[in-house]
């Protein structure tokens, strides 16, 4: 599908577990060409190459929610990933995951979506030309743990997605991309502020 919207070149969705932020990637991916990147692909990589979880285990929701047993101990999953995410920061800074996940796109033409931003990572890719979207869902409650909860003063704007409805969703989705192009001189200048 091919719309006269200025895209830009990351968009960073932030959002409890569950609200719909994958889905709202998959949208971005099939009707607008924005590619999805895997923002968390450096913490699964070391649990499953590393700690022997599988790829369900460490991306889906039903995934996260198991217990695993690693070296004596027993594991939620989704602490698991967290305290990795926790442990690359301490060692590499607070916007250690946009860092590592930016190497899997640096050079690439085209626009990407980042599922799943934290703390205030946002600021990471507004950096560098990019927006920060918030998937809000009221079924979809806060996380009990640390580093699953976002900044909210990053958040550029917010698309209600009340999980019923896939073709609301797309709607919601064309609608924040419409206020996006429109508010777009906003953005851009904000990035030359930026990188001034």
């Amino acid at each position: 599908m091919t719309h006269a919207i200025t895209i830009p070149r990351y968009i960073a969705l932030c959002g409890n577990p569950g609200s719909g932020k994958s889905t709202v990637q998959e949208i971005l991916r099939r009707d607008y060409g924005v590619s999805p990147v895997d923002d968390g692909h450096a913490i699964r990589s070391i649990a499953v190459e590393h700690m022997g979880l599988t790829w369900e285990q460490v991306r889906t929701q039903a995934g996260k929610r198991e217990t695993v047993s690693l070296a004596g101990r027993d594991w939620v999953v989704r602490d698991l990933l967290g305290q990795i995410g926790n442990q690359l920061e301490a060692l590499l800074g607070p916007h250690a995951m946009p860092f590592l996940t930016e190497r899997q796109v640096v050079g690439r033409p085209g626009h990407f979506s980042f599922g799943s931003v934290r703390r205030d990572q946002g600021r990471y890719y507004q950096e560098r030309h990019g927006v920060v979207i918030e998937i809000a869902n009221p079924n979809a409650g806060p996380s009990p743990y640390e580093f699953d909860r976002y900044d909210r003063s990053v958040v550029d704007l917010t698309i209600e997605n009340e999980g019923r409805c896939l073709r609301t969703l797309e709607k919601a989705v064309y609608a924040a991309l419409q206020e996006l192009h429109a508010r777009r001189q906003d953005w851009l200048a904000r990035v030359t502020k930026a990188a001034a």
